[in-house]
Formats: structure tokens, sequence, C-alpha cells
């Protein structure tokens, strides 16, 4: 399927693609403050695979659902959900970048947004994200483990445990596995950075520009009172929000985090323009 034939500026229906802990609330809040656009009320994670129908061994047949622990679901199931989304809405998910998932949002004219954010501030937060969600499917694994450097090790290197079918993918691949939406040309990649502002450690300019180069990614006009309305509504509020900073990952990590992050992730660091070295 060829790409981009259609008129960009009648899109209306936004797809919100995330590495968890990375700002999924950040965008949608954005959103939420734009006239004319509504939440679609839709998520779409691993709870697909929940029914055995949904789940495929075929590729070609599949769209990846979850960063996390990645699993093949039926496109049928994820064009289905798809379709059924008004105009003027958006919704979200943990979806990796595949071609099948890029066709499905063309089909029915869909922007995508997708967000990324440090890894070494992706793992801190998912870290304490788990051990506070109960109904989270590692929350019992990580709060086993008694120690939040154990913990904070885990969600760096990955886990799993085929007997008791827990997996959690290393930082770099789940990190990868987002910004790889990079390259599709109906989808924009935004940085938590950018975008959180600064309450959360970043900058006014920074935030206003992110905001207008996503406006003009999904085909809307703001003007500058907007665009600081938004600004001023988009820190917190959200039930998975914890703290929203950048940096906070340096009173977090020890010296073998540091060495296990560099080791597998600094190469990563260093393209996405999080460092310029491994002197960090």
């Amino acid at each position: 399927m060829e790409l981009l034939k259609r008129d960009h500026r009648k899109r209306r229906r936004i797809f919100i693609s995330s590495l968890p802990k990375s700002g999924t609330h950040l965008v949608t809040k954005c959103l939420s403050n734009v006239e004319g656009l509504k939440d679609g009320y839709h998520f779409l994670d691993r709870r697909l695979s929940a029914s055995q129908g949904h789940l495929t061994t075929d590729p070609n047949r599949a769209v990846i659902i979850g960063v996390d622990d990645p699993r093949f679901i039926k496109k049928e199931v994820v064009e289905s959900i798809l379709r059924r989304i008004g105009n003027n809405r958006y919704i979200s998910g943990h979806i990796p970048y595949t071609k099948n998932m890029e066709d499905i949002l063309d089909k029915y004219g869909y922007r995508c947004i997708a967000i990324i954010r440090d890894p070494r501030d992706v793992v801190v937060s998912h870290v304490h994200f788990l051990l506070r969600t109960e109904d989270h499917y590692l929350h019992d694994y990580y709060h086993s483990l008694q120690d939040f450097d154990k913990c904070l090790m885990q969600s760096i290197i990955g886990y799993q445990d085929a007997t008791k079918g827990l997996k959690v993918s290393s930082i770099v691949e789940r990190v990868k596995s987002i910004s790889a939406w990079d390259e599709s040309p109906i989808c924009y990649l935004t940085r938590f950075e950018d975008l959180i502002g600064e309450r959360g450690g970043g900058s006014a300019g920074k935030q206003r520009k992110e905001i207008l180069l996503i406006a003009e990614h999904i085909g809307i006009s703001l003007s500058n009172q907007k665009v600081l309305d938004i600004m001023e509504k988009m820190f917190g509020g959200s039930h998975t929000f914890r703290k929203g900073q950048i940096g906070d990952w340096k009173e977090a990590f020890k010296e073998e985090h540091k060495e296990a992050c560099k080791a597998i992730a600094g190469d990563l660091l260093i393209e996405l323009g999080y460092e310029k070295n491994m002197e960090w």
C-alpha cells in the first residue's frame, strides 16, 4: 500500500503510540485541550491477547501489540477497533512500529504521534509503576524481589521466565520498537523532554514549539493564546503520574545500573541524542 495519497488536512483520527512510562498522558492531555478533538476511549494493549482467538503466530497476518511483552494480534482484530473510531477522535496504545499497523492507520485516515523518553528515566518510572500497580502482570514478580535496585536492573536488561509466562523486554528493545515510528511518513515522533515544559525540568520554548509541531502534523491551527492555555493544563493530573521530571535517573542509578545501561543502551543514548559519549 502506498502511503500519503489522501489529503492530511482532512485527517481527524489520531493514534498515539507510546513507550510505556514515556508520557502517554502528556500527549493525550495536549490533544484533549484542542477544540474539536475528543477522546476515543480505546487503549490498545496486551489485554487483546487475553482471547486466544485474537492471537496468531504468522507475522504477515499480525500487528504487534505491547512493548514490555509484545504479542502478535491478528490484523483484523486491530482493524475492527480502529475503523469504528469516529472522526475528530484520538486513541492510544503501546504499539511497536510494523508495516501492517502503519497500513491500517493509513487506510482509515489516521495520523500517528509517537513519544519516547530518555531510557534511563523510563526504567526508573517503570519500576515505580510496577511496584504500585497490583493488577499489572509483572507486579508480583517485581514485588518479590524486595529490592528497588534489583527491580531497576531487571527493567534495564530485561527478564523472562517461560515457565511462569513472564517477560519484560530490555530497555533497548522497548525504545527501538517505538522510535522506529520515526521512519513512517504518517507519524510524528515527539519526546517527553521537549513536551513536558518548565514544571518537569524542560523549557517553555521547547514545549510551545512541540505543541505547534504536533498541531501542524494533525492539520490544526492554534492561536498563541490557545498554545499558552494548553501549556498551562498539561502537567500532571493522570492516575499514572508520579513526578514527571527530566533526569530522575540520576538519583536512582547506582554504579552497577550505569554500567549495565552503558553496556546495552550506551550507543542508543548517543544515537537518540541523550548523550554525546559514554562519559556519564
